[in-house]
């Protein structure tokens, strides 16, 4: 596995950029931490580390609101990537734009939905 990990990273011309780093989206009042931020292919990209099974749409999100804090923070992230560790190398690419709005709307109902239940 590791091996597979080390291919991946050296055919894609892997460069560390940042890595455990602790984001907050002022914004939209978030807050996460973010495996990698690394240049791949000439692109600074977000990779989530995982040791699932499998990439879950979960994981897409994950790296979509990675991406926004990342933006806010003035790192402009070009691309990103779910990599799965487990019974060799996974991974999967994650389109970035579609999976934000995704996670900032799925936010939106989770506040929404917070607000029902302290509500008497």
């Amino acid at each position: 596995m590791a091996l597979e990990l080390a291919r991946w990273w050296e055919d894609n011309r892997g460069k560390h950029h940042l890595s455990e780093e602790a984001l907050f989206h002022p914004e939209h009042r978030y807050a996460g931490r973010v495996d990698l931020v690394a240049r791949l292919g000439g692109r600074l990209v977000v990779v989530d580390l995982k040791t699932s099974a499998q990439v879950y749409p979960e994981h897409l999100l994950q790296v979509g609101a990675y991406a926004l804090a990342l933006q806010a923070e003035g790192i402009a992230v070009e691309g990103g990537y779910v990599v799965v560790l487990r019974k060799g190398v996974q991974v999967a690419e994650v389109p970035l734009e579609p999976a934000a709005e995704a996670f900032l709307g799925l936010l939106a109902v989770h506040r929404f939905l917070k607000g029902l239940k302290a509500t008497p």
